[in-house]
């Protein structure tokens, strides 16, 4: 399925020939908020076949914003956020190869805003640690450059990062709804 609007923009294309084997859309799955559920269901996806429980080990959770670390479910020794799921070869299930994201503008908030994050100065920075998954910060591109080669700008960043804590903030219950299901029954 595809929205006919899809996603690819040039300098993704070149950060997949430089990592054929490492990208954004390959190798780690997305977090969603719970519009971003929404707006994919409503485009005919079937929650089932896009969603799963992102399983996190304490160090990818502990450190970070209180309301980040505190939206995840513990379950056991992990932690487990509602995020997109992956092929077996590692990428998104919304990927095309030589399109692009089928979701074109209907893709998570999390994925409209990568690479940038806002920080507690409410600055617009690349997420930390993003240097090996984006070509625009390992490039060393300034912030204002990377929104540039995205057709971005700092309005559009913010309201996206505003969507994600706001659900992060209000929305933990409504994501427990939808991960306990999905949650890996272990023994012990």
């Amino acid at each position: 399925m595809s929205t006919g609007n899809e996603v690819f923009y040039h300098v993704c294309k070149k950060c997949i020939d430089e990592n054929p084997g490492s990208s954004c859309c390959r190798g780690s799955s997305v977090p969603l908020t719970v519009k971003d559920i929404e707006r994919i269901t409503a485009l005919g996806h079937n929650p089932e076949d896009f969603v799963i429980a992102g399983e996190y080990g304490r160090e990818f959770v502990e450190g970070h914003e209180k309301w980040w670390v505190d939206s995840f479910l513990k379950h056991g020794e992990f932690y487990y956020k509602t995020n997109t799921r992956t092929r077996e070869n590692g990428e998104c299930v919304f990927l095309k190869h030589g399109v692009g994201c089928t979701l074109g503008e209907h893709r998570p908030a999390v994925c409209r805003m990568y690479p940038f994050w806002v920080n507690e100065e409410g600055h617009i920075v690349y997420e930390p640690d993003e240097r090996e998954s984006c070509y625009i910060p390992r490039k060393k591109y300034s912030v204002d450059e990377g929104l540039e080669m995205l057709g971005e700008d700092k309005d559009r960043v913010t309201s996206f990062f505003r969507e994600i804590k706001h659900d992060c903030e209000n929305n933990h219950e409504a994501h427990a709804l939808v991960l306990r299901p999905r949650l890996p029954n272990r023994a012990g």
